[in-house]
Order: C-alpha cells, then structure tokens, then sequence
C-alpha cells in the first residue's frame, strides 16, 4: 500500500502555483508500484458538485456531495483523478450532510467539504465507509476528521479450461505456407469428381491438412507482442536451467532479453502503424479495439449467473441453460403481419437490377472476396480461419469455387454455415451475475462469411443504388462527422431563427436467386451459447440480422431506409430555405427534427407506428428531447406510458451536442476521455526508456490525438478552448518525453524537441480538410445544404447578447491565416491536390495563427 499526503494552494492561489502542486501529486502517485493499493489524503481545498458530473467522471466521483458547485481546485482534483485512474471515496457513501463537511469557517457559519480520500479505482469496492467523525479532538485546527474503512478480501482468478485451435499466425512463415499448400493439393487431386462438392469433405480434410502443418496453437504469452522465436528461447534457457548448464543458461539470458526488447519495439512500431490507418479513416472503433488489446489484463470472468427471478444459479448445466434461454428470449421476438404495402411494392419491381450478376461464381470472385476476409479473426464451428483459406493456394480457391457453386445452383446451404456460436462477455457495468447486463458476440463459419460476402458484392449495386443520403451508417465515403457537422449547423442557424424483411432486396432489384440465398440462411438460423468451454444445445433465430455477418449493415439499412421513407412522407420536417431536413440516420441511431411541438409529437408517433409495421420497436428510454430556441423547455411528452423528457444536451455519435450550441461540454468530455487513454498506455508504453521516442510519438498521434480531437471538424473553437487542448497536448508530451517539471523546459523548447504542432493546429488542419469536403458534396447532400443555407436571407435573427463564435467564423480565420479569400475556397476545394496542399501547410512551421 502507498499512502500520498498532500495539501493543495488555496482557490485563490495562482495558476502557476496550482499547475506545480499538481505535476508533483501526479507524478508521486504515478511513481507507486503498480500493484500496490493507493491512497492519498489531501487537504484539496476543492469543492465538488455530483450534479455537475459528466459521463466520462463516474467512475471518478460518486453521487453524493454537500457542495453546490465544482470550484478551480475540483476541476483539477477531478483531472488528477481521471490521469490517474484515482476515484474519490468520500462521494460514494450517503451521509448526513454534518458527516460531510470538514471545514468550518471562525464564525462556524461556511461549512465546505474540501478534504478529500482519494484511492485506486481498481480497489474502490473494498472501501465500506467514509465519513467525518466531529467528536475527534485534532487540536488547534478548524478541520474535522474524514476517515474510510476499508476490508480487502483477495482470491485467485480460478483457471479456466482453453478451446483447442490451430495456430493460423504460423501460417505467416513461407515454409509452413508451403507445406500447407502442398497438403491441400494432394489432399484435392485424390478426390473423386462428385466429392469436390461435398462441404464436409471439404471442412475435414483441410482441417486435416491445416493440423499437420501447422499444429495445435500454444498458450498465449502474458506479454501480447512476444514472439513465437522468443517463446523458444525462453524454453530453451529453462531447458539449461534444469540441466544445470550454466553458461548455455548465461547465453540463452542475454538473447532472451535482447528479443524481448525487439519484439516490444517491434509490436509497438506495428501497432502506430495499424492506429494511423485507423486514425485515417476516422475509425474510432477500431482505435478503440487497438488500445484494449494493448492495455488489456486479466478478463474478469464469473461463471456463476443469476436466473429471471434474480436467484444464483451455481451449478454448471443450469448456467448454461439459463444463457440458452437468455439469449432465445432476446434473439426471437413475436411474428408481426406482413406489411401489404411492403409486399404490393415488391411485386410491382419490375425485374433485376441490371449490373446485379446471377451466373455462377468465378474463382476471380472468390479471390476478390477472400482479400476483404479479415485475418486474426476467431473460427465459426467448422474451425477453418481466413489464414488457412488464403494460404490454400489455386487449389484451395478451385476447391472453394466448387462447392459455393453447388450451393448457388441447389440453392441449399450447409448446416455449418447457418450456425452460429455466442459468447457472453460483461460490459464492465452493471451486475456481472446479470444476463443482460453482458455483450456478446456471435462466431460464424469462415468459408459461410465468403459466400455471404460474394452475395452481398453481387447485391450491392441494386441496395446501394436506393440508399438515402440521411444515412451515413456502414457506407463508403460517409461518416459519423457527415451527421455531427450537419446536426451542429443546423443547431447554430436554428438559433439564428426488426424483423428482417428481404421484400426490401425486392423493392431494390436484387436478384430473386440472391434473395432466396440470403431467405435461407436467416429464416433457418441457429445458434448456442458457449460458456467456459461448454456448449449449449442449439436453438432457432428467427428476428433480425445475424451478428457477425457481413451482410448485416446492408440488409437493416434496407429496412431503415424503408421505414425512414415512409415515415417522411407523413412528417414535413424543418425547412432550411429551399432545403428541408427531417431526419438524420447512422445504422439504427435516428434524430428527427420539427419546428414545433406539434409536429415534434406527430414525427415520433408516425415513426413508432411505421417501426412497428416492421417488427422494430422504439426504445423510449434511450429517447430524448431537445428545444432549440428561447423560453423555457416544453413538458416531457408521454409516449406508450412512457415518460421523455427535455435535455439541454446529449451525446449523438459520440459527440456532445447542446442546445445552445456551446462545444465547452465537449471539449471537457474529450480532454477526460483522452486522458484515461494516455493513462493506460503508461504501463505498457510510456514507462518504458528502451522504446524510441519516435514510436511513442506515433502511437501518441494516433491513439490520444484522434480520441482528443474526435468531432473537432465541427467545432467552433475560440482563444479559451484552443489554449486548452494545447495545454492537456502540452502536458502528455512532457510525460512522454519523460520531462520533469522541475527541469523548466518551456513549451517552445518541448514543440521543438518532439517536433509535434499544438493540438490546436492539429484541430485547424481537421478542420480546413472537412471543409473542403463538405464543398465538394452535393448540393442536397444534408452537410452542404446546411452550410449553404443562409439565416438572414430566411428573415432569421441572431439572439441578442454577445454573439457566439460560429463554425463559418473559425473558418474564414483558418483561410485567412492562409491568405486565400472565403470567396474562392469552393473552386480551390475541387482540386483535391492544391486542397491537400493547403491542409498540410496549416500543420507546418509556416503558418502564422490570427486570435479569435
């Protein structure tokens, strides 16, 4: 255990004063053994506020405070925490407000609770009580005692039985891929014509042949980036321990630690790599995926599960029903009536899509559809990976032909390839004993992924062709930003003034062989559930799409696309000018607009009856209500008996989104978010002096900067909020760098020995490229007619009081630093070289920034 005592400046010390106090605290409780329990006991002269608490701080301060609001002092408490993976004990436990307070002004008439028990997060839930003891005589002092309880109760992470599987990552070896192919050669030539066919020949001999290349895949390293060459050495220096071999040991030492040194660098280098194609493409999901695995633990498992009526269930078959029956329950929904409209328009197409092909597959295809197959991905129940598909050879692409083509001519699929195998994973909130309160995810045959994947390719033409540009989910060249600019702009000129239904695959052209396939392998889905190795019995899907399937996105965005039409041929929407904007889709994600509360009423109402002709349902307590405007929020509507209620934010994609268009809420979210990030990538990476600077920079730029700036495209920055996201920049560099701050390293020297540009800059750049974007969309694309649309010409009016920096300002400044005129940006953005050209001199030495 380390226990930290710290006394903070008062609130109205200086900032200088404050930022010193706070490096130091942040450095001591970082330099504690990372195993250990820490504690740290400070006199913060912080107030706090739970009510002021955004979603990023829950896990950093609880429910309960005596204080009204969060002064100096709290926002930088609360920034420690966050940085340091820190909660604050004394918030989580109800009390009578005079077991609160721990300071009293002379007159006793201030009372404030300024004294803080900070402790690990990883060890919060030990912490039984917290409150202050008045009785306690402490001498001359006009602070009381605030003390915690704690009872630790540690036991061993039980070992868990491992599913076999074959070593894919071998496969990377030229020899081994040799070998491998060599067997599936041998193993195809042997075949009689009509078993070259057959699925399950197929699935056994290349197991067979995958098993005697490359063997049964070895337990995992507790390090992710140690390679299979190192696990060898390792193997061999204890081989010469027990031996008794000490110089073979002293030999095998020293190359183990010089091929674990390579293999970090190594790792990391591929990592930065992965992250900056992910930055790239603005692919949080992926960045998100990358970090976990860099910074995962040990996966907090617990076998023990609670039934419906929330008793434990202990024994292992019960378990493994109740998962059954959990995930039945979730997966099936009651059959609704057919839609006849639906049905009468499907009809009424009149035949294929023209560039929708329907003759048998070539081995082009299926070579074109195995490159888009994702490598490291877990095998469905036939055991096959994309590795052992790509490394086949001619052989294996022919062989693949073969059998896709019997299953398109007798249009019949392999059980294999309708089977699907789910396992639970807690959420890491919420109740782990609790089923619902556990994600999952579904593992699909790998060769059934490539024959969905070349029905989808061939299919796309005809859904693609009818895809409404509201929806930007799941489609190329659109984005969460498409919908976050859109939505931002509309609010900064507003203040100036399922059941799977494959009809849809008709309605849009596909051909009725496609369609058949794709009936076939949704209306006879099966799946089962394993858990700690065992599996429960199979049962039926009969709702929705398959999880896991690469056809997925496309088919529901065919039924929101349905439903979203449908319903906007009821609703009128607001008008833009000529423009009139009624709704906003990502995937399933939909924000509707009205200009009144009426309509807003009629807007949800035709939505929720149109969903339900669907089978979809709307979740009215994820639904929220904003007013835009002057004057007070309307009363919550009622919808279904259920209750929704006006908010004066929320998050949409990811972002903060006010009513009044302030992005502070946001930028606050970001700095939090990226500083757990920075925080977790201390162990791993940061600490370490052997790792270059030049990958840590890398892996800092595509990791932290992305989750910092993440919607800055769209943000309307003043001088304040510019200065702090160069300030948290400033601060992860210096820790980066290993820069103490008792060395006085200015930032100019810090921008120069990292050769990194503020974040600020960094944000200019996102900027000026979404700009040029948006100028070379459509005019009826929904982010172009929004920034077209001009509110004075509408007889709008800006309201009064000083005006609030709007995104087009930030703009016409980022132009002028670059000495190009508003006027002639739209025909320099259609040069997409010269644009590109502008983008990165905004990142150089060059440019000169103008304040706000």
């Amino acid at each position: 255990m380390t226990v930290i005592v710290a006394y903070a400046p008062t609130e109205v010390a200086l900032d200088t004063d404050k930022d010193v106090f706070y490096d130091q605290l942040q450095e001591a409780v970082l330099d504690a053994p990372p195993h250990d329990i820490t504690l740290v006991l400070t006199d913060a002269n912080a107030t706090l506020s739970a009510n002021s608490r955004n979603p990023s701080q829950q896990d950093v301060i609880g429910p309960v405070s005596v204080d009204t609001t969060t002064n100096n002092n709290g926002s930088r408490l609360l920034e420690l925490c966050r940085a340091t993976n820190l909660c604050i004990a004394d918030t989580w436990f109800p009390r009578k407000r005079i077991h609160h307070w721990t300071w009293y002004s002379p007159d006793g008439r201030t009372r404030k609770a300024i004294d803080h028990i900070l402790i690990s997060s990883r060890w919060k839930s030990f912490v039984t009580n917290c409150r202050v003891y008045r009785g306690a005589q402490l001498g001359n002092t006009d602070h009381r005692l605030l003390m915690a309880h704690m009872r630790l109760k540690l036991k061993a992470d039980p070992s868990t039985k491992r599913q076999v599987r074959l070593d894919s990552t071998r496969l990377k070896d030229p020899q081994i891929q040799e070998t491998f192919k060599c067997a599936i050669t041998n193993r195809y030539n042997a075949l009689a014509p009509d078993e070259t066919t057959d699925w399950e020949r197929f699935r056994s001999e290349a197991f067979k042949a995958a098993e005697e290349a490359i063997g049964k895949s070895r337990p995992s390293p507790k390090q992710p980036w140690i390679s299979p060459e190192t696990l060898d050495i390792i193997d061999r220096r204890r081989d010469a321990r027990l031996r008794g071999d000490l110089n073979e040991y002293r030999r095998l030492n020293g190359a183990r630690n010089t091929s674990i040194r390579q293999d970090r660098e190594k790792y990391w280098t591929d990592q930065a790599t992965k992250l900056e194609a992910a930055a790239e493409r603005n692919d949080q999901r992926q960045i998100y995926r990358l970090l976990r695995q860099a910074k995962a633990g040990p996966r907090q498992r617990s076998f023990l599960i609670k039934d419906s009526t929330g008793n434990i269930i202990s024994t292992e078959a019960d378990c493994i029903h109740r998962w059954k029956e959990h995930f039945s329950q979730l997966l099936n929904h009651p059959p609704v009536p057919e839609d006849p409209m639906l049905a009468e328009e499907a009809n009424a197409t009149d035949g294929s899509y023209p560039d929708c092909l329907t003759a048998p597959v070539t081995p082009d295809e299926v070579k074109a559809a195995l490159k888009k197959l994702k490598n490291g991905k877990a095998p469905g129940i036939c055991n096959l990976t994309a590795e052992m598909l790509k490394a086949g050879g001619d052989h294996m692409i022919q062989w693949l032909t073969q059998i896709i083509n019997h299953v398109w001519i007798l249009e019949k699929l392999p059980d294999d390839w309708r089977r699907g195998i789910i396992l639970p994973f807690w959420k890491r909130k919420g109740d782990q004993l609790v089923c619902s309160d556990q994600r999952s995810i579904t593992l699909l045959s790998i060769p059934g992924k490539l024959f969905t994947r070349i029905l989808l390719t061939r299919a796309i033409p005809a859904i693609r062709s009818r895809r409404r540009l509201q929806q930007a989910g799941f489609m190329p060249n659109r984005s969460t930003m498409d919908h976050i600019s859109a939505l931002r702009l509309a609010i900064e000129k507003a203040r100036d003034g399922p059941r799977l239904s494959l009809e849809d695959l008709e309605i849009a052209g596909a051909p009725q062989k496609t369609i058949n396939l794709f009936r076939q392998m949704y209306n006879s889905a099966e799946s089962c559930v394993r858990v700690n190795g065992k599996e429960s019995e199979w049962f039926t899907i009969n709702s929705g799409v398959r999880q896991g399937c690469v056809a997925a996105p496309d088919l529901f965005n065919c039924v929101i696309d349905y439903l979203m039409t449908k319903a906007c041929e009821r609703v009128p929407g607001v008008s833009f000018g000529q423009y009139n904007l009624a709704d906003l889709e990502y995937a399933n994600d939909t924000t509707l607009l009205a200009d009144s509360l009426e309509r807003l009423r009629k807007a949800l109402t035709v939505y929720d009856e149109e969903a339900k002709k669907l089978g979809l349902s709307i979740n009215w307590g994820k639904t929220e209500l904003m007013h835009i405007g002057e004057g007070p929020d309307p009363e919550p509507l009622v919808f279904n008996s259920c209750t929704v209620n006006f908010v004066p934010s929320f998050k949409y994609l990811g972002s903060i989104i006010s009513k009044t268009g302030d992005i502070k809420p946001e930028v606050n979210q970001r700095r939090a978010q990226a500083a757990t990030v920075l925080q977790s990538l201390w162990k791993p990476l940061w600490r370490h002096r052997h790792i270059t600077q030049q990958t840590k920079l890398r892996i800092y730029n595509s990791s932290v900067i992305p989750v910092l700036l993440y919607g800055s495209e769209a943000w309307p920055l003043n001088n304040t909020l510019e200065a702090r996201l160069d300030g948290f920049d400033s601060r992860a560099l210096r820790r980066i760098a290993g820069i103490r701050w008792h060395e006085h390293v200015s930032n100019i020297e810090l921008r120069e020995l990292t050769k990194q540009p503020p974040a600020s800059r960094l944000a200019a750049m996102r900027r000026i490229r979404w700009y040029g974007h948006v100028l070379r969309l459509l005019p009826e694309h929904p982010t172009r007619a929004m920034l077209d649309f001009d509110p004075k010409q509408a007889g709008w009016r800006r309201p009064r009081g000083a005006p609030r920096t709007r995104w087009m300002d930030v703009v016409g400044r980022d132009l002028r630093n670059l000495n190009i005129p508003l006027s002639q940006a739209p025909q320099m953005a259609e040069k997409r070289g010269r644009w590109r050209g502008l983008v990165n001199l905004v990142g150089s030495t060059h440019y000169v920034q103008e304040d706000n």
